[in-house]
């Protein structure tokens, strides 16, 4: 992966994935290539070390396969969703009308 892409990446990123790269530029000592301002924090990754970009790559590819599976789960739950209960909710709303149009009578 070319620094770029992992820039663009990183960017694409929520806020709490880029936190917890942060996290991982400050468990690798690479604080000397930070710098934060009122618009953020700013990393000069051109400038980091092999084994630290390594690091950030894995960690893109982790949360890559996650939000992957995620998907994957949420589209499931969906599908059991509408196959299995989108009659109850028919059922549902029936007997909420007839138990109101029972007690105004």
């Amino acid at each position: 992966m070319s620094l770029s892409d992992l820039k663009e990446e990183i960017e694409e990123m929520t806020k709490y994935h880029q936190t917890e790269m942060l996290r991982l530029l400050h468990k690798s000592n690479a604080k000397e290539f930070l710098s934060e301002n009122q618009n953020g924090t700013f990393v000069n990754i051109s400038s980091l070390t092999p084994d630290v970009i390594d690091e950030m790559t894995q960690y893109c590819s982790y949360v890559k396969k996650q939000q992957a599976v995620l998907s994957v789960d949420e589209n499931e739950k969906v599908r059991i969703e509408k196959h299995f209960f989108k009659d109850n909710k028919a059922k549902l709303n029936i007997n909420d009308n007839e138990i109101a149009n029972e007690s105004s009578i």
